[in-house]
């Protein structure tokens, strides 16, 4: 669950030479600098890669925003779900996007003058580059968020077939086999939601949703979803 998206790119630029920028900020990237894998801030990260996974963000969007909509339709009929994959994505959808939060965060606003090469104090990065930086995690940090509310929506939807067919199991051998698939639904997303704690944290860079989409936003709706998603797993588990 270290692992970030950031460290399966390959390590030349996807695109092409492109603008050095600071490495993008995870937990699993910092692990690696400390114990010696890793190296200094530029490590070859571009503004191009970060283009690259933006459009990575948005696949896996709309790929959730389908899987959400087929769930609903076939609302008591029980999709082809992994279980450990959707507690990873959980995981590293979360973990990303409060990085993201926290390094905005730690980004002053710079208003960039023409006449002089001003730098932030204590911070060797030209101005012009941490407003493109920021530009863009402030695009990718949201999209990283709403993956992250829609995967747990998507757990609860598929939480809530397999509770129907409990309830409408016609023989043993039916009964046995969604019991075996809420067994592992719940092995796999309990240590999810205890690692993440979404219900009291709610998921990264939602409040940001405004500035990128113009819509209202709040952590609120993830911390009810995984509430809700929790109680379903105790009560069937």
């Amino acid at each position: 669950l270290g692992r970030s998206w950031w460290d399966l790119l390959p390590t030349e630029d996807p695109i092409g030479a492109g603008v050095l920028l600071p490495n993008p900020p995870t937990a699993g990237l910092m692990a690696a600098i400390s114990s010696g894998q890793g190296g200094d801030v530029t490590q070859g990260w571009t503004d191009n890669k970060y283009y690259f996974a933006l459009m990575a963000a948005r696949s896996l969007e709309m790929s959730l925003t389908f899987l959400k909509e087929r769930a609903r339709i076939l609302s008591g009929t029980t999709m082809a779900l992994d279980a450990v994959a959707l507690a990873k994505g959980i995981c590293r959808c979360v973990d990303a996007s409060r990085a993201i939060e926290d390094k905005l965060g730690s980004i002053t606003t710079i208003e960039v003058d023409q006449n002089k090469d001003s730098m932030i104090e204590g911070d060797q990065t030209p101005p012009n580059v941490r407003q493109l930086e920021r530009d863009l995690l402030l695009s990718l940090g949201p999209s990283l968020g709403r993956s992250a509310e829609s995967l747990l929506v998507l757990a609860l939807l598929h939480m809530r077939s397999l509770s129907h067919n409990v309830a409408s199991a016609g023989g043993n051998m039916g009964l046995r086999v969604t019991r075996k698939n809420i067994d592992e639904l719940a092995e796999a997303l309990m240590p999810a939601l205890e690692y993440t704690q979404v219900e009291q944290m709610g998921v990264g860079c939602i409040l940001l949703s405004a500035l990128t989409d113009g819509k209202e936003a709040t952590k609120d709706f993830s911390r009810e979803t995984a509430r809700t998603l929790r109680e379903q797993l105790l009560s069937l588990a």
